[in-house]
């Protein structure tokens, strides 16, 4: 049996810590890693999947790290008045922060874009709503048959076009997600 001196027992402490020290975050990094792959909410496409097409619009904020942490925990369904609206994989190019639900046999899909420039019904006196917390104002965008409305009071400007018909449901859904994951202004 080998004993060991105090000051050779007291050397190798300290190295032992600096491992342990060095280690563990690498381990937390790696398993949250992992998790964020074995636990993301995005639809996995069958080969049997028809991708939905949604138009793309300027998203100037798309890349930023308050649409990423929305988007990441958006729904795999959306309740509507219709029903329940499975989240859809979009067709190449896919639009930058965009998502969507429904829009089966050609009927309009719900379609949420993060990152959108600052509403211009905003400056122009527009009536703010107000869904579970959340600040939004109805645009004009242009498409006959569905109403869009953008968030007015977060870091980042979300807006979810919603077919005529679908109901309000939809907009409660994604402002639950927004107040969670959205600081206000």
């Amino acid at each position: 049996m080998v004993l060991r001196s105090a000051p050779e027992v007291a050397r190798r402490l300290p190295r032992v810590l600096v491992v342990l020290v060095l280690t563990v975050p690498v381990l937390v990094v790696a398993g949250v890693f992992v998790a964020s792959l074995v636990l993301v909410r995005e639809p996995v496409p069958d080969a049997d999947t028809v991708r939905l097409r949604v138009p793309a619009v300027p998203t100037p904020a798309a890349a930023s790290a308050d649409c990423s942490r929305l988007l990441s925990g958006l729904p795999g369904e959306m309740a509507t008045e219709q029903g329940m609206l499975a989240r859809r994989v979009l067709a190449d190019p896919v639009p930058p922060a965009t998502v969507a639900w429904g829009g089966e046999e050609g009927a309009a899909p719900v379609v949420l874009r993060c990152g959108l420039p600052r509403p211009a019904a905003m400056t122009a006196g527009g009536s703010m709503t107000v869904v579970n917390g959340v600040d939004w104002v109805e645009v004009d965008d242009g498409v006959p048959g569905s109403a869009t409305w953008v968030t007015t009071d977060r870091a980042v400007y979300v807006g979810v076009t919603v077919p005529d018909g679908i109901g309000t449901a939809p907009i409660q859904d994604v402002s639950r997600g927004v107040k969670i994951s959205l600081v206000s202004r």
